[in-house]
């Protein structure tokens, strides 16, 4: 079922943002609902051989459901013990309505907060979605300062409070309102654009991803040609110096041997799991070709 017919343009700041979000949600549930039910004799097959949540993850596998997320949303909608082909449609969308917080963490882009009518639907925002993450942001303003930064007429950092006019005789009158805009909408009244604490929030909170540093000397943090602290590897919750190596390159995880964790000097088991802003040496040893 499409939604789209209830969608109407509207001025920005007028709508309603609580039911903009719901409609998407809404809309994602019935696509992972349709997955089921167009795949359900293929789930029923699958689940007598296994488990239903194994058939359930396995044919949704595709858009990243996983075996614990599927267990949890078949617990949460009730669903742990009824066979697969006794769901109906309204139990398929209800476990899917579970199923996809787990699958696909979402923070909430509040944008446009240079408008007027921002902090009343921030608020109802907030209030609704009161155990979701709401990151209040504006999108045009990280856009104006990064394309001024470019251009060499500000000095900007994503992310920061305040930028600096490099050169004051180089701006435009346009590009003079434009910043006074920002300054007097956004920052002085948002502190930032918000836009680089989303990316954060979503990467090192939702996703919950760990950036880790790969060297080559450990007691300089330095690759081969002493550049220092030269990569970065986002790195999913849970993962290995193994599996930092096989993200480097395969070669790496072949010829494996041991990391150290470049902080302390500590050699580190294979089991290691890794942490944000680890900076790991691995260490590899090449192995003779067989004859």
């Amino acid at each position: 079922m499409s939604w789209t017919s209830r969608w109407q343009i509207a001025k920005p700041g007028s709508g309603n943002p609580v039911q903009d979000v719901l409609d998407i949600q809404m809309e994602v549930e019935y696509w992972i609902a349709d997955i089921i039910e167009n795949n359900r004799q293929q789930i029923r097959r699958e689940s007598e051989a296994t488990s239903l949540p194994e058939a359930l993850a396995l044919t949704l596998s595709g858009i990243k459901a996983r075996l614990p997320g599927v267990a949890s949303a078949l617990l949460e909608s009730g669903l742990e013990e009824t066979p697969i082909e006794r769901w109906s449609l309204e139990e398929t969308r209800r476990f899917a309505g579970h199923l996809l917080p787990a699958m696909k963490p979402t923070l909430i882009i509040a944008n446009k907060m240079d408008l007027y009518s921002a902090e009343d639907n921030l608020k109802m925002l907030n209030d609704y979605f009161s155990e979701s993450l709401v990151a209040a942001c504006s999108a045009e303003a990280e856009l104006a300062l990064r394309r001024a930064e470019r251009s060499g007429l500000l000095h900007y950092v994503p992310g920061q409070e305040k930028f600096s006019i490099l050169d004051e005789g180089r701006l435009s009158p346009e590009q003079r309102r434009a910043l006074d805009y920002v300054e007097q909408r956004v920052l002085s009244k948002w502190m930032r654009t918000g836009i680089q604490q989303a990316l954060n929030t979503t990467v090192f909170k939702l996703l919950r991803m760990n950036m880790v540093y790969p060297v080559s000397d450990e007691g300089k943090y330095t690759d081969n040609h002493g550049n220092v602290l030269p990569d970065a590897y986002m790195m999913p919750d849970g993962s290995t110096p193994l599996d930092l190596a096989g993200d480097i390159h395969t070669s790496l995880a072949e010829n494996y041997i041991l990391a150290i964790d470049a902080k302390t000097g500590m050699r580190l088991p294979k089991d290691y799991t890794l942490r944000h802003r680890d900076v790991i040496k691995i260490m590899t040893q090449t192995r003779s070709k067989t004859r």
